[in-house]
């Protein structure tokens, strides 16, 4: 039975913008991954070209009788052919995967004395080798992470609900379940393997070749194998990572650093209003005005959650934004219809009610879960438990940032007091617009 005053208390972690983005970046996991798989498919066609092997076809996959290292062999050529073509679809898995893979081929050659061996184990070392070298810009990383909540940790804590310490201890061992899970499969698949390989062993290529299967088997179980193997690596990785960093709380400040930029996780975009079907909100004309607009959309518009805040609408009108007072607007700044359309969303950095942070981060070996902050002062992850996604200086489909209109301004309102980090500005014949500090988290950290 759950106790629902069941919480626990972590370190509330503010960096400034500098310190924030001075965090190393890793490389795209898609471009380190695809680097692993032209060394695979480089040591393939090395080895095909230089042993003239086009020149198999008619010759027999075998000589004599088959034996455990022929089925091996074959498997460990079907896979890496496989890995070649098909590689690019799980390229982010491949700086693991490729030098596993050209490993088992190296050490079935090796036992069988076959003459590619050393080719193949030169491949795994040029695998293995950019493997390390990759892993060591996430154990980089993770250390900076480290020192940077090491000093910014102090007596500044926070409760956590219990859905959100659930959410972390699930995410502690959900890896290792996994893990288990793919060894089970791959058990199931080797059984199968020697199963039908105890049917076919001792045969003639000219008996069986048509026939055997049981290294097609194989290096399916090969792969299963590998990802457990991965799965469990990560759980050791990210328990590495959080006994490094800690367990903490981050507002992570507006500037761009080793995560996707959060400041705008509201689910309606500016200009717009939430449109609930059931609950219409009284004198608000916006979705009639639509309708009226585009009447062949009427049905849509009706059912939609989300429709665009109309400039004349008594309630989320221009007139009703420019009647509130400062305080009342401040108050109200989490509103996205009060915002132009071009406008960015009011960053909230404060640690208020409504507050947006990241629960656990410790770099890219766990990059923690979107959080907000309830209103008796808790984090929540919320009924998703979305990860944050980890940025790697990839580009980002994200329209560039407007500047301010210069002209019709009405006044300016300072939304510190509130908890989020600038002002706002408005104007006479439009919405409001949010302009951010250029440093936030100092500002805020000057003013809180």
């Amino acid at each position: 039975m759950n106790d629902e005053n069941r919480s626990s208390s972590r370190y509330l972690l503010t960096p400034t913008s500098a310190q924030w983005t001075s965090l190393p970046l890793r490389r795209s996991r898609r471009f380190a991954g695809n680097i692993s798989l032209a060394i695979t498919a480089a040591t393939l066609l090395g080895i095909f070209l230089g042993f003239e092997h086009w020149l198999d076809d008619d010759a027999p996959s075998w000589h004599g009788e088959y034996r455990l290292l022929d089925m091996l062999g074959l498997s460990s050529i079907a896979l890496i052919i496989a890995t070649s073509i098909f590689g690019w679809l799980f390229a982010r898995y491949m700086v693991f995967l490729a030098p596993l893979f050209l490993g088992y081929a190296a050490i079935v050659h090796s036992l069988d004395s076959g003459a590619e061996a050393p080719f193949w184990w030169l491949g795994t070392v040029i695998a293995l080798a950019w493997g390390l070298y990759d892993l060591s810009s996430l154990v980089r990383q993770t250390r900076q992470v480290g020192e940077l909540a090491h000093s910014l940790s102090g007596s500044k804590t926070i409760e956590l609900t219990e859905d959100s310490d659930d959410d972390l201890s699930f995410s502690a061992g959900v890896d290792v379940v996994l893990a288990v899970v793919w060894w089970g499969l791959a058990s199931a698949g080797w059984w199968w393997t020697f199963t039908v390989f105890a049917k076919e062993k001792g045969a003639t290529a000219a008996q069986i070749e048509e026939t055997a299967y049981a290294d097609f088997i194989a290096a399916a179980s090969v792969i299963a194998s590998a990802f457990g193997l991965l799965l469990l690596l990560r759980a050791v990785t990210s328990w590495w990572a959080r006994s490094t960093v800690g367990v903490h709380v981050w507002h992570v400040p507006l500037a761009q650093g080793p995560l996707i930029d959060f400041g705008s996780l509201q689910g309606v975009p500016t200009g717009w209003i939430s449109n609930d079907p059931e609950r219409p909100v009284a004198r608000c004309v916006c979705a009639a005005e639509l309708i009226q607009m585009y009447p062949h959309d009427a049905e849509e518009i009706r059912e939609s959650f989300d429709v665009a805040a109309s400039p004349h609408c008594p309630i989320h009108g221009i007139d009703a934004i420019n009647s509130m007072s400062p305080e009342e607007f401040a108050h109200s700044a989490d509103q996205a219809w009060l915002w132009a359309a071009e406008s960015p969303w009011p960053s909230s950095q404060g640690q208020g009610s409504g507050s947006t942070v990241v629960l656990g981060f410790t770099g890219a070996a766990f990059t923690g879960y979107y959080a907000t902050i309830d209103n008796e002062g808790r984090v929540y992850t919320g009924d998703e438990s979305e990860r944050v996604e980890e940025f790697t200086g990839q580009q980002l489909d994200e329209p560039e940032a407007l500047a301010a209109p210069p002209l019709g301004v009405i006044d300016k309102i300072d939304l510190h007091g509130s908890g989020f980090s600038g002002s706002a500005l408005r104007y006479k014949h439009s919405r409001a617009w949010f302009v951010a500090d250029e440093t936030p988290a100092d500002a805020l950290t000057t003013t809180g």
